[in-house]
């Protein structure tokens, strides 16, 4: 019955961001919805002219816009569909603005998958509040964490939280803008725990910048830093990845040293 409901769902996916919005779309598919994309407030308002949607979700901050102004103009003219907001501001939705504009939900950034599937499901009426989800978005064995533009410790706390029960977890930094010393050594420590118990930690899509950065960090010796989708599929399908031979060898490096004292 589940599925019967979901696979007649049509929804808008309203994200700049690509991974972002491939994660987004990968957890709506994967429930049965079909999904049409939009990455700017231009073409999220054709597309809301050009179809019948059951549900948008959307970024509140676009490259051309904020997109509660596309939502006011379709308002006006008479369109009702619900909405599903991202956005790590979500100061900037007030509850009358949520109510007046027919905002089902707010789900802060950076992205949980869970939290987005639920308010797919309370949307249709086929799931109560206290009831779980099951599954996870994945890619070459990986589950998927979109992370926000700027990184502290509690945000590496929160990802540990979400991700306590997964041993393989991908970090999406492309829209990374900043991380402080502390929470670079909270991942380093979480990678090792990781890999401790036979799983692994790596992150993709970092700017050149934030790459350089971790490079001078030495990250790269212990945390895989991949440039996109492509590479993380690859390292899926490897026994060892480059930074869990480099750790090897430093380990080595360090008894040999300690045997020749």
């Amino acid at each position: 019955m589940t599925s019967d409901v979901l696979s007649q769902l049509k929804v808008l996916l309203v994200e700049d961001e690509s991974l972002v919005r491939w994660t987004g779309r990968k957890a709506l598919e994967g429930m049965g919805c079909l999904v049409i994309e939009a990455g700017n407030c231009f073409d999220a308002e054709e597309a809301w002219k050009c179809d019948d949607f059951d549900l948008i979700v959307l970024d509140y901050r676009l490259p051309d816009g904020v997109s509660m102004d596309v939502v006011e103009r379709m308002r006006s003219k008479g369109s009702e569909v619900p909405l599903v907001y991202l956005t790590a501001e979500t100061e900037k939705i007030g509850e009358i603005d949520a109510a007046r504009l027919g905002i089902r939900r707010v789900l802060k950034k950076p992205l949980n998958v869970e939290e987005l599937k639920n308010a797919v499901l309370e949307f249709t009426g086929l799931k109560s509040d206290n009831e779980n989800t099951e599954g996870h978005i994945s890619e070459g064995g990986f589950e998927v964490v979109i992370c926000p533009a700027v990184i502290e410790e509690s945000t590496v706390v929160h990802i540990c939280g979400q991700s306590e029960l997964s041993s393989w977890i991908a970090l999406c930094m492309d829209k990374t803008e900043s991380i402080d010393d502390v929470a670079i050594r909270r991942l380093q420590e979480m990678s090792a725990e990781k890999r401790g118990s036979g799983g692994r930690l790596c992150i993709v899509g970092l700017s050149p910048k934030m790459r350089d950065y971790f490079v001078k960090l030495e990250v790269d010796r212990q945390i895989d830093l991949l440039s996109g989708l492509d590479e993380l599929r690859h390292l899926g399908r490897k026994t060892t990845s480059p930074s869990e031979r480099m750790s090897l060898m430093d380990v080595a490096v360090r008894s040999d040293n300690a045997g020749a004292r």
